[in-house]
């Protein structure tokens, strides 16, 4: 039976975290006549991973194995060109989803398609996990006509300064398989990749961003990737970006992200003297490339007065986008 889903999950050196992100994917409650299948794609030589995902008996489970490491875009690509289903998804192998999270996102995207919808991008709320607690993101989805880049950075009220009030995360989205094929994921990104690929999704005619407040959590992200601060504080590769999306972002979204991910990687940069120069050019370029507001202003003081009173901590190991 050709599979309604398919769902790609690239991996590499984590055996473990990836078997359970592949059970909770084949554990989906789905009606019948609906089926799911999962590509695992390798990204490299990973015989301990080969022998983990060996254990799992399943004629759903694919394994492609890629013979050298090509990154975390090209193994989603390359899941994307091997998809049999109508709709994809992805999940991170350190994610994991609850057991109605498809079955609900397909009949939300159903609902999107009778109602003209050409391609419905259907995000989910998560559970936020830490070692110490779980948060519910995001507070809020995308509002009807709202782009994606404001919907993601421009701040609008105090929620907006706390991160996880607005969020899209590929673990989260499940979306027509033509659609993710027509636009792939950009490779050679050091970071925000997500953002960058679901910007260029709404460029496309007839897409529609969709995050179901009402189902709840669907899915668990472990924030020990996406909100660890990088020890080398690389921000002016979070500049360029900004600059070279500047258009499409909008000035209050360019102004949101400068005080947001870009701020919080600088915080990351080794000597208090170089983090307080970062910061003076991040709120400089915040007025030269957008208009920035009052909680913009806010959010930026937040993170250097934390700056100042810490050093930095481990690092973004993902590409994620939290939206403050």
């Amino acid at each position: 039976m050709t599979p309604t889903v398919s769902v790609i999950i690239p991996t590499r050196g984590r055996p473990k975290q990836v078997c359970e992100a592949v059970e909770s994917v084949l554990n989906q409650q789905l009606p019948d006549r609906e089926s799911v299948e999962v590509i695992v794609v390798q990204d490299g030589p990973d015989s301990e991973t080969t022998e983990a995902l060996s254990a799992i008996q399943s004629e759903r489970l694919r394994i492609v194995s890629l013979p050298c490491r090509r990154g975390h875009a090209t193994s989603r690509n390359v899941g994307i060109r091997e998809a049999q289903g109508k709709w994809c998804a992805f999940l991170d192998d350190d994610d994991s989803w609850m057991p109605e999270k498809l079955a609900k996102q397909l009949e939300i995207a159903r609902q999107l398609v009778d109602d003209g919808a050409l391609y419905p991008v259907v995000g989910c709320v998560v559970l936020a996990v830490t070692e110490q607690l779980e948060m519910q993101w995001p507070s809020r989805g995308p509002w009807p006509g709202e782009e994606i880049g404001s919907y993601l950075y421009a701040r609008r009220g105090w929620r907006s300064v706390l991160s996880g009030h607005t969020l899209l995360q590929t673990s989260m989205v499940m979306l027509p398989t033509a659609l993710a094929r027509n636009v792939s994921f950009r490779g050679g990104m050091r970071r925000h990749a997500d953002p960058d690929w679901f910007l260029r999704l709404q460029g496309v005619e007839g897409v529609r961003f969709v995050i179901p407040m009402e189902a709840g959590p669907l899915a668990r992200w472990n924030l020990g990737g996406i909100h660890r601060v990088s020890a080398s504080g690389d921000w002016r590769y979070s500049l360029v970006w900004a600059r070279r999306h500047a258009r499409e972002l909008g000035p209050r979204a360019v102004a949101g992200f400068l005080s947001g991910p870009a701020a919080h990687i600088a915080s990351g940069m080794p000597g208090r003297s170089s983090r307080r120069r970062a910061f003076k050019v991040l709120l400089r370029e915040m007025f030269d490339l957008g208009e920035p507001g009052f909680w913009d202003l806010l959010a930026l003081v937040v993170k250097y007065t934390r700056m100042q009173n810490r050093r930095p901590r481990s690092r973004l190991g993902r590409s994620g986008s939290v939206g403050s």
